[in-house]
């Protein structure tokens, strides 16, 4: 319809909170840990703009369109999209109408720069040290030019011309230095239209009020300041406020969508550095005295004027929204309210900063010591969560944190880029506090995904078709079209598996079809290992798990895929260790095989002599366990000993070595003789001490053994 005049009626869809960073910008960071969403402009629902940069130049370009609403101008309750909290991310402010950085953005989109010139940098300054932040400009000028500590980062054009491009935000990667950021913004002359700049600051050590008048109503925007004068940015502080003379206080917010404390009690948290405090006219006459008190922040007073009396509007409110106790419903006056975030008087933490002796890791060298501080350093908490995590906070078997006094020794497992993560829960239920810094590791070999723990939809290698963000780590595939999303670098181990668990959400109840495959569809080598329908009825925004076995075990280290063609959620998927009670293996079925004589001879192992070892890894035994087993073999001797070792594996334990190094702490032997065989080859059924659980298992035959091994299996147990 070229004809046609049309406008955006709910667009963008992006979400955000304010004053929250999860780098790096290039990575798509739905959801993470704190249940917060990135402010940078990287977190992205499956249905909504791509970017603010998309959002706004493609309507902008666009002859025939009117221009667009964004969903939404400010966060509301309900719609908890990516989470399940208590109100939505859309907005461009948040529920107490502090702005976003992406509010900041669209001004500098739709403003004159000759009668309101913006310019405006984030995020926040204060990080780790040498960590690489992302830094976003944007303003209403032609150019706009970074300094950090006085030193130019470099001058960028921006596109705000239709038809000009889509740099309406001038993008650096730095790493953090304590310091002072400034944005500078220039016209086509390259006058200075504007400026702005965001420092580093230390610990809360005042509050600020700013206040504004709104009709008979007082709102006071609270902040904290440290000892020399700048705004903390990241201040958690509990306030307590109390109202008295000319004004009540009927309502507290701090734009926290995972806070539930009572919006009418009488302290709350602050949020990334911000409270709201609405204060209604109380009735009596005199100014309004206002009492702002905290743990860790000294107790400050302020007065406003007196409320005009032509203002106080309080018959109306009284009169249309009164409730069956002739008490104003939106102006009741706030009372003391459970405190469900944290505690009453608590110093909550409010950053914790990472520092390492070296972030290279290399096989001479694999291990760091890394230092975490916890701010301010009589935080109440002192519990700290450490993981090794890839670009968008999913756990990576690269390598491990061990913690220790002041923070943890990190050693590089394989090699990679990775981020080592330290969280704390800042005295709630739920990851409060998140501090990361980046590393790399070389000439270590591959670190390979574990299919035995989940591995996150996001962490795909490749795909075919159009493949977004999905909630809790997962992935969306492409609406109405074929969507293919392979999986790289998955050690099955020697025994592999069949059976594969995927949580998946959908927006109806109808059949969607689904293929997996070992190998990507289409190349030499694949395999369809399943083609079924996933149908349940769909509950919003929730995956639902469904259970399928493979048409054959999957083994060693390969790749999967899932090929579908209509849009679902896929959280990720984890494989059930094939069991390996009941199943019979034979004797050349070997992880590993030592000695002075023995011969290989089909599946069998023939004439074994002097000292040989055949090794079993990873055997499975499930919770049933098993209590026996039966071995196919011959000797010729009167009796054979052979000696069964078994290691308890710590699949949790990526140190776990091979035979030749192997740790066999907890090993436990049994003694098998196996008599003379007449005839050939025989079975024979030896008791075993019950044991569950994965186990590795070696056949030991020592000097003076004879005996042809053909196979074995590990039975019985407890079935209930």
């Amino acid at each position: 319809h070229p004809d046609w005049v049309i406008y955006g009626s709910e667009t963008s869809s992006m979400v955000q909170s304010r004053g929250i960073y999860h780098f790096p910008l290039s990575a798509g960071i739905l959801s993470d840990e704190d249940g917060q969403c990135s402010s940078l402009g990287n977190s992205t629902t499956s249905w909504g703009a791509r970017s603010l940069e998309d959002c706004i130049t493609v309507d902008r370009d666009l002859p025939w369109s009117m221009g667009q609403f964004l969903w939404a101008g400010i966060d509301y309750l309900g719609e908890p999209t990516p989470y399940h909290s208590k109100n939505s991310f859309f907005g461009e402010t948040d529920t107490a109408c502090f702005p976003k950085d992406s509010w900041y953005v669209w001004k500098s989109a739709w403003t004159d720069p000759d009668t309101d010139p913006c310019v405006h940098v984030f995020p926040y300054w204060s990080w780790n040290p040498g960590q690489m932040i992302d830094v976003r400009v944007c303003g209403n000028g032609s150019t706009v030019e970074l300094f950090l500590n006085g030193r130019s980062l470099g001058r960028q054009r921006l596109s705000h011309e239709p038809g000009s491009g889509r740099q309406v935000i001038a993008d650096y990667r730095i790493p953090y230095e304590e310091g002072t950021l400034k944005a500078v913004l220039y016209d086509e002359k390259e006058q200075i239209l504007a400026e702005c700049s965001r420092s580093s600051f230390k610990d809360p050590a005042a509050f600020t009020v700013k206040p504004e008048v709104y009709g008979d109503l007082l709102f006071l925007e609270i902040g904290a300041v440290d000892k020399d004068g700048n705004p903390v940015e990241n201040a958690s502080d509990r306030v307590t406020v109390r109202v008295s003379g000319g004004g009540r206080l009927i309502g507290l917010d701090n734009g926290d969508s995972t806070d539930y404390d009572s919006s009418k009690g009488i302290s709350r948290r602050m949020f990334s550095g911000k409270l709201l405090a609405i204060i209604a006219p109380s009735g009596t006459d005199g100014e309004t005295e206002v009492s702002l008190s905290s743990p860790a922040i000294p107790e400050q007073r302020v007065s406003f004027a007196a409320f005009q009396k032509d203002v106080n509007r309080r018959d109306i409110y009284e009169t249309i929204f009164s409730t069956e106790k002739n008490v104003p419903l939106f102006h009741e006056e706030n009372r003391p309210e459970p405190v469900r975030l944290g505690k009453e008087e608590e110093i909550p933490v409010r950053q914790i900063v990472l520092s390492a002796e070296r972030r290279r890791l290399t096989a001479d060298a694999p291990s760091t010591a890394v230092r975490a501080e916890i701010l301010p350093d009589n935080a109440d908490d002192k519990k700290l969560f450490f993981a090794v995590v890839n670009d968008m906070g999913v756990a990576l078997p690269t390598a491990k944190a061990e913690e220790k006094a002041d923070g943890v020794t990190l050693t590089a497992l394989g090699d990679g880029d990775f981020r080592l993560r330290c969280m704390s829960k800042s005295g709630t239920q739920g990851i409060r506090v998140i501090s990361e810094l980046e590393f790399t590791a070389e000439g270590l070999g591959r670190a390979y995904l574990d299919p035995y723990k989940e591995i996150a939809g996001c962490l795909y290698t490749s795909c075919k078709g159009e493949v977004t963000a999905g909630n809790e780590k997962g992935a969306a595939t492409a609406r109405d079209q074929e969507t293919v999303i392979t999986f790289e670098g998955i050690d099955f181990g020697l025994r592999g598996a069949r059976r594969i668990t995927v949580p998946i959400f959908t927006l109806s109840g109808e059949e969607y079809p689904l293929e997996i495959w070992e190998g990507i569809p289409g190349e030499e080598g694949s395999e369809l290992l399943l083609s079924t329908v996933y149908c349940k009825p769909s509950i919003y925004n929730v995956y639902q798990p469904e259970t399928w076995t493979l048409s054959r075990p999957v083994k060693g280290i390969t790749s999967i895929s899932f090929r579908v063609w209509q849009k679902m959620h896929i959280r990720g998927f984890v494989f059930e260790r094939l069991l390996c009670r009941e199943r019979t293996f034979a004797a050349g079925d070997v992880s590993g095989i030592y000695g002075d004589s023995f011969i290989r001879e089909g599946t069998a192992v023939r004439d074994i002599g002097n000292n040989v070892a055949l090794l079993y890894k990873e055997m499975n035994f499930g919770e049933a366990g098993v209590d026996r087993i039966d071995i196919k073999g011959c000797t010729k001797d009167p009796s054979c000993s052979i000696h069964l070792r078994l290691t308890p594996v710590d699949v949790q334990d990526p140190e776990r070595k091979t035979p030749a190094g192997q740790n066999t702490s907890g090993e436990e032997r049994e003694i098998l003789d196996f008599a003379f065989c007449a005839e050939g080859p025989e079975t024979r059924s030896f008791p075993l001490t019950f044991r569950k659980g994965i186990w590795d298992v070696t056949f030991l035959f020592l000097p003076g053994a004879v005996f042809d091994f053909y196979e074995f299996t590990f039975s019985g147990g407890n079935e209930t």
